[in-house]
């Protein structure tokens, strides 16, 4: 039973920031946003790739994230620019990252076996051991972004970003540019 709970923490904590970007479209936007199906990808594939290439795990994470957040970017153009909706922005960028996701790594597989990564320390333990302490780093990657997002939530902008959810217009006649906030929102959640 242990080591059933072992598992679901060291698959389920990464899933979390998924969880904050759809909470972030879908609860603080009030709408739907599919680009994250591509985009949580496509940060996994830079990470990787940086990592092969050399790159300290810490920085190939935050250049992964800022990879998916590109995407989030394009899918904000898409919608302002070209006045799609937002749900089916995010398709069409969901979709096409597939394609953008194979050209990223340039090949169907990318081995990380022999890089060093946050968890590369934890081959020498047994393997629940092993399991704690990945469950415990990813407890602490996941509590820094959760706090960080709350608190970002409590400053002005943040304060906005619930505004323009909840009732654009009334946002706007305060002098909010909703459009600058879906495109945050867009990028945060991706």
């Amino acid at each position: 039973m242990t080591q059933i709970l072992l598992d679901m923490l060291v698959t389920g904590l990464p899933l979390v920031p998924v969880f904050l970007g759809i909470y972030t479209v879908f609860r603080l936007r009030a709408d739907f946003d599919l680009t994250v199906e591509g985009s949580f990808v496509l940060g996994g594939a830079v990470c990787a790739l940086t990592l092969v290439h050399g790159w300290p795990s810490w920085l190939a994470l935050l250049a992964g994230t800022a990879g998916a957040a590109a995407a989030g970017g394009v899918t904000a153009l898409i919608h302002l620019l070209l006045r799609v909706p937002v749900l089916l922005a995010g398709l069409v960028m969901s979709i096409g990252l597939f394609s953008v996701n194979l050209h990223v790594l340039d090949t169907p597989t990318l081995s990380l076996g022999t890089v060093d990564t946050l968890f590369s320390g934890f081959g020498s333990l047994s393997g629940r051991q092993a399991d704690l302490a990945t469950s415990g780093v990813m407890a602490g990657v996941v509590a820094v972004v959760l706090v960080a997002f709350g608190l970002f939530l409590r400053t002005e902008l943040g304060l906005a970003l619930r505004a323009t959810g909840v009732n654009a217009r009334m946002a706007r006649s305060q002098g909010v540019n909703d459009r600058r906030l879906t495109v945050l929102a867009l990028v945060l959640a991706n």
